[in-house]
């Protein structure tokens, strides 16, 4: 299909009215073409119930109500949208980007890096699709790939703040910690306090068995994004590598919440949950993970309270909770038939996950 076509399409879903809204009405192709309106998903309903729609019109009102699904988090109908968008123009580059972050999410990464390859063979010019690629090779532990995409990435587009970060990373991966420092103080250097900036410093500064300067710049990135699941595990980590098993269980707890900064957020997640599993004790008798909304607990104030109990005196035992009460969180159970291993980018390791994860 002709560009031209798809443009056409693009303007008349686009075209504003003040006519009441009916079925494929040009008000129902504009809500259509609005992914982030409530009533985006019924409005493209009505647009694909109208006869007579050309192939360029159907593509798109497909395409816009993949994307309105995948605004509310229904990856699967989103993808179902995605391929129909494809059955009327496999040449229609964005569905394939599109598509692989939606496979990505449902954690299929062999189909989202096919979608990506395709992407990025149609429109290998534009930096975000090296980018999501890169994501993915590196979290396959395809380190040399991973660099490959993100300095292209970084030629195409120098200042994308996504980029940086993960250009240290694919550094540290390859054991080129040198460069990744060199590469690390210039980010800091011109970013200051932002928090991905100084993860990325943090990881490296860990691989080079520097816990103070890893500490301090993650206490700095949590000061900013206090839902920073990445750089919490990697706090743990340097809670293990200390010896503090009751700090580092809090610390995998706090790295089990979303809601910050995405990057190395799935891998930190899982390295979480397998570490917990194999804390034991120490898990369990680290503060409760349920807190009130807000206040967010750190290692040093477990490790503090746990510093202030009396030397050798027992603690008062705990009266039995309410039924209503929050119980503490009972140790994960091992699962059974785990043959699969993933590598973890934030801890430099692979661990065991359930095939399919």
């Amino acid at each position: 299909m002709q560009t031209v076509s798809i443009r056409a399409a693009l303007v008349g879903l686009a075209a504003i009215t003040a006519t009441p809204v009916l079925a494929g009405s040009p008000a129902d192709k504009l809500a259509c073409g609005n992914a982030v309106r409530k009533d985006a998903v019924a409005a493209c309903d009505r647009v694909l119930a109208t006869p007579n729609l050309t192939r360029a019109e159907r593509l798109m009102a497909h395409f816009n109500r993949g994307w309105a699904h995948r605004r509310t988090g229904a990856n699967s109908e989103a993808i179902a949208d995605f391929d129909a968008a494809e059955a009327q123009d496999g040449g229609f580059a964005r569905l394939y980007l599109s598509r692989a972050e939606a496979k990505r999410d449902m954690g299929d990464m062999n189909g989202a890096l096919l979608d990506l390859n395709r992407y990025i063979a149609l429109d290998g010019g534009d930096w975000n699709g090296h980018y999501q690629r890169a994501l993915i090779e590196r979290r396959k532990g395809r380190h040399a790939r991973a660099l490959e995409d993100v300095t292209r990435a970084l030629e195409l587009k120098p200042f994308a703040k996504e980029l940086g970060p993960l250009h240290v990373l694919t550094l540290a991966d390859l054991g080129r910690l040198p460069a990744a420092k060199e590469a690390a103080d210039r980010l800091v250097a011109s970013r200051g306090s932002d928090a991905t900036s100084r993860y990325a410093r943090a990881v490296v500064a860990f691989r080079q068995k520097d816990h103070d300067a890893a500490t301090a710049d993650l206490d700095t990135a949590l000061a900013a994004e206090p839902l920073f699941s990445a750089a919490y595990a990697l706090k743990a980590q340097i809670d293990e590598a200390r010896s503090d098993k009751a700090a580092a269980a809090e610390n995998y707890r706090l790295a089990r919440r979303s809601g910050g900064p995405t990057l190395d957020e799935a891998a930190a997640i899982l390295l979480a949950d397998s570490r917990l599993a194999n804390l034991g004790p120490a898990a369990r008798s680290a503060t409760a993970a349920t807190r009130a909304p807000g206040k967010v607990a750190t290692a040093a104030g477990a490790a503090a309270t746990k510093a202030a109990e009396p030397v050798g005196k027992q603690a008062a035992p705990q009266a039995k909770p309410a039924a209503s009460e929050a119980k503490p969180e009972a140790p994960a159970k091992p699962r059974t038939k785990v043959e699969c291993r993933r590598f973890v980018p934030s801890a430099g390791m692979t661990i065991a996950v359930p095939c399919g994860s």
